[in-house]
């Protein structure tokens, strides 16, 4: 089954967008009215979340082979592919299998390839919240620096409260505790890591030991003042590291 996507813009290369744990496609929406005027840019949503709400299909190998399918619809050209949290171990996946023309990633604050560095009384408090306006207003704080406020918020808070909720438990009681590390070993081709300086759990220090282990062509980048959600708390630095990836790193190569 081929998954949901928005797209908007025009320009090479393409951007495509997976977004994280409990949210959708439209975490990207300020960064894709930034970067449109300069790139395709095309949003996905995975199983579970967002449009897709209804499409099961939880663990990692079960979203990549639902990614690569609906990017094989598109025939793309030169493309980057680009992961936030959850979906950034789907990304490293599928560049791990050296998907036809994928030519760059960019990994925001990426679930590594070994098990997620989550504590499992954080993993508790989370599989106990419900899918309303209470539980999302109490994991977004947990997860943000600058407060989400306004339509942005909104938009957080019904795509928490829409998520599948066994898709929401699947990734914290398995896919997040995947270990993909053997399976991804090295990946080849150019890569950018962003993280956000006061991420409460996949900060530049852990992807230090983790994920930068796993790419030959590499830079980690830390956008100050900034937590786990660079697409709402700072999608003019974070749209400005994409562009510079997407016209200078690639074209260096």
């Amino acid at each position: 089954m081929i998954l949901p996507t928005m797209e908007q813009g025009a320009g090479a290369p393409p951007l495509v967008l997976l977004h994280l744990f409990g949210s959708s496609k439209r975490e990207w929406t300020e960064c894709i009215s930034l970067l449109a005027p300069r790139f395709r840019c095309i949003a996905m949503d995975l199983p579970g979340f967002g449009e897709a709400a209804s499409i099961r299909g939880y663990g990692v190998e079960e979203m990549v082979q639902r990614v690569e399918a609906t990017l094989r619809t598109m025939q793309l050209p030169r493309f980057v592919l680009i992961g936030h949290s959850m979906s950034g171990k789907v990304t490293l996946a599928i560049a791990a299998r050296k998907f036809p023309h994928l030519c760059g990633i960019i990994l925001v604050a990426p679930s590594p390839p070994s098990p997620e560095p989550i504590s499992d009384e954080s993993k508790v408090k989370m599989l106990a919240m419900k899918r309303d306006r209470t539980s999302a207003d109490a994991f977004l704080d947990g997860i943000t620096f600058q407060p989400l406020v306004g339509p942005v918020r909104e938009r957080a808070v019904r795509d928490f409260v829409e998520c599948a909720p066994d898709a929401w438990a699947a990734w914290l009681k398995h896919g997040s505790k995947e270990d993909w590390a053997d399976r991804i070993g090295l990946v080849s081709c150019p890569a950018l890591v962003v993280t956000g300086e006061t991420d409460p759990s996949l900060s530049a220090s852990v992807q230090e030991k983790t994920t930068m282990r796993h790419l030959d062509h590499a830079r980690l980048e830390t956008i100050r003042r900034c937590g786990h959600l660079p697409t709402m708390e700072a999608p003019d630095e974070l749209s400005a590291l994409i562009r510079d990836f997407a016209q200078l790193d690639l074209n260096l190569r």
